[in-house]
């Protein structure tokens, strides 16, 4: 994960970090995320590649959230369920339209999988 789109380590509830770097990553790297959807769309091959390099991304934000709660069960849940909000709001997503439309599906989608999530900050 590039350092500038790592989670702070702030009183700031992990979901919200969470919601806070996918939202800013897919800002940062919209050129890229474009592309990647033709490529994904039009060659299994690429897309199984795309895929290991989100699992990677995807395992490093585990291991944050982990550091940042002591509770490896609960920070699993948190961005397993901030990648499906993700994936829903990019299968959504046309490659055709702006990328503000898929950060608006992506809000949206987080905001529905994070109403759910209590305050996981110590009392």
């Amino acid at each position: 994960m590039p350092a500038q789109s790592r989670p702070s380590a702030t009183a700031q509830p992990v979901w919200a970090s969470l919601e806070a770097v996918l939202l800013e990553y897919t800002e940062r790297t919209a050129d890229r995320v474009t592309v990647r959807r033709r490529l994904r769309d039009t060659s299994p091959a690429l897309a199984q590649g795309m895929a290991d390099r989100r699992d990677r991304f995807y395992g490093e934000l585990r291991e944050w959230a982990t550091a940042r709660t002591g509770d490896a069960f609960r920070a699993t849940l948190q961005v397993n369920l901030a990648a499906a909000a993700v994936m829903t709001a990019y299968e959504r997503w046309q490659c055709d339209e702006p990328i503000a439309v898929l950060l608006d599906l992506m809000r949206s989608c987080l905001a529905q999988a994070g109403a759910g999530l209590r305050d996981d900050r110590p009392a």
